[in-house]
């Protein structure tokens, strides 16, 4: 008996975690992760004895609407959590930095320039998406991890392309 296919947001996810773990530092990217994953939910303690940078992508809403006759069309919401770490331990996410530091927000800000360039360099995802950016991306910043760690959250909807539904 062959086996069923996985869901297209299933598909999505693992071409989005296999794009971001392909990333390596160089003239293109900041960064090589240290750690690529995907997860149902972020949680704090995942970070334990990593290094980074980390990026751990979950799905999150899903809508499944049936365009003609049986054409199906997912919008699946993924978040991608971007973490990365300064030198510098700290509490106080707002404290001012020296002038010569690179500071944390451009840390973040290259950690989150890295992963959208990697989306965008196959923004169909292999054929299973319209464009993984069709919608835009939102990035929060304002959450922080005491200590080293800053992090950023990419939240981007994913049209994936029309399916034929077997009925």
């Amino acid at each position: 008996m062959a086996t069923p296919a996985e869901s297209t947001t299933e598909q999505i996810a693992a071409a989005i975690e296999s794009r971001l773990a392909g990333i390596e530092a160089g003239s293109t990217y900041w960064y090589t992760p240290e750690k690529v994953a995907r997860c149902a939910y972020f949680d704090e303690s995942w970070l334990s004895g990593l290094e980074g940078p980390v990026y751990l992508v979950r799905p999150g809403e899903e809508q499944i609407a049936e365009g003609t006759t049986a054409q199906m069309r997912t919008d699946t919401e993924f978040f991608i959590l971007v973490a990365i770490q300064d030198e510098n331990e700290t509490d106080n996410p707002f404290a001012l930095q020296e002038v010569d530091a690179v500071s944390q927000v451009t840390l973040v800000n290259r950690a989150v320039r890295d992963v959208i360039v990697a989306l965008v360099s196959d923004p169909t995802m292999g054929n299973l998406a319209v464009n993984v950016l069709e919608n835009g991306a939102d990035v929060t910043r304002n959450f922080f991890i005491t200590g080293r760690w800053l992090c950023a959250e990419i939240r981007l909807t994913v049209s994936a392309l029309p399916l034929k539904a077997t009925l």
